[in-house]
């Protein structure tokens, strides 16, 4: 029997092999349903897995623990552990701890500076400057701290910390909109005081550091840019600036700065010695004795006293000399050095007997032979 292929305008198939599909589909699709049906669970079960492990995941990421009792706690997946409410509230637990931890370093810091208990002091200012860094009173708390170090001759550290303080006042004096490019040239504010403080003891570091040229420039800024200081500000800048020039050997210079010292304060003996000292090394002896005479007229300062005498006895006058060592004698029976001075103007001015009576006191008093001056030595 002959077969007629009809073509199908579809898929361009034979009608026997469409019959031939027909039978294939009959027998395959209930097996391709049952296998899809398992694919189909499968996928079911490993979205279900899925989605478990996640769940568990989520769950592991709202375990917290409490940061002050230590308790671990969980969350259900609509709970946030740590709410804004409750960092904040633990925010200013902790803040509130930290104050009160400051405040007491601060209090004993303050407490053992009064009783010169400077490294224990410089301790807990330490401290206090850890738990609250940013701290608007810091300031005063740096530049006390710079001073502990100063006093235990840290001088570097005294720099560091002074440097530290200048920089958080200009930040101060710039939100209050009344800073220019340095402190120095900075106009008149609640401030200032304490910048001015902050600067004369950062040029008194810079001179212990043996920075006298930085020093004396840094001043001469200062005093041309504050030209309103108080007049301890003044004194203590001026006799600062003669300090500097005295170490630089300007003799002229350090006279001018010191007179402007006493011109505030006339009896101010922390101008006065190194003004007779650089009067004496320009030569200048006479000036250098009135001086010294003004004050000691009213007041007996024993450095300035101990200063006359030298003077008196470089400049030959012996018996004024030896007058300045017997007050001096007297009021500090204690220090053998004046003994020892004064045994010498004895034997200068002749009284041998009188100078061999006063090494016998030295030497009773236990001061060794071997130190005293060589033509004190050879008297029996």
């Amino acid at each position: 029997m002959k077969c007629f292929k009809v073509h199908s305008k579809r898929n361009n198939l034979p009608h026997h092999y469409l019959f031939g599909l027909v039978e294939i589909s009959i027998f395959f699709i209930p097996h391709f349903l049952y296998l899809m049906c398992k694919i189909r669970l499968s996928l079911i079960v490993l979205l279900l897995l899925g989605l478990s492990c996640g769940c568990s995941t989520v769950a592991k990421a709202q375990t917290a623990i409490d940061l002050h009792t230590g308790r671990v706690t969980k969350a259900t997946p609509n709970e946030n552990p740590m709410s804004k409410q409750r960092i904040m509230a633990r925010d200013r637990v902790l803040a509130t701890q930290d104050s009160l931890a400051y405040n007491e370093a601060v209090k004993k810091a303050f407490f053992l500076l009064r009783n010169d208990s400077l490294p224990q002091a410089q301790h807990e200012l330490e401290r206090a400057l850890r738990l609250l860094p940013k701290a608007e009173s810091n300031a005063v708390l740096r530049l006390n701290l710079a001073k502990i170090y100063y006093w235990r001759e840290q001088w570097r550290d005294a720099d560091r910390a002074l440097r530290e303080v200048r920089a958080e006042l200009t930040q101060q004096l710039a939100q209050k909109g009344n800073v220019k490019t340095t402190l120095e040239a900075a106009p008149k504010s609640n401030l200032q005081s304490l910048i001015n403080e902050t600067y004369l003891w950062q040029y008194n570091t810079l001179y212990r550091l043996g920075k006298y040229q930085i020093a004396a420039d840094s001043l001469k800024t200062f005093l041309q840019n504050n030209p309103e200081l108080s007049p301890h500000e003044e004194m203590d800048a001026y006799t600062l600036l003669g300090d500097c020039h005295l170490a630089l050997k300007e003799y002229e210079a350090a006279v001018a700065a010191y007179k402007h010292t006493l011109k505030i304060e006339a009896n101010a003996s922390e101008a006065l010695l190194p003004l007779t000292q650089a009067l004496h090394a320009l030569k200048r002896d006479d000036e250098a004795l009135l001086y010294l005479n003004a004050v000691l007229q009213y007041e007996n300062y024993e450095e300035l006293l101990e200063a006359r005498a030298k003077l008196h006895h470089e400049m030959g006058n012996e018996e004024a000399a030896l007058a300045d060592w017997d007050t001096l004698v007297k009021e500090n029976p204690q220090k053998l050095s004046y003994q020892v001075a004064r045994a010498e103007m004895l034997l200068a001015l002749g009284m041998k007997a009188k100078a061999k009576e006063a090494v016998k006191k030295l030497l009773h008093a236990g001061f060794p032979h071997k130190e005293l001056p060589v033509q004190l030595q050879k008297l029996k």
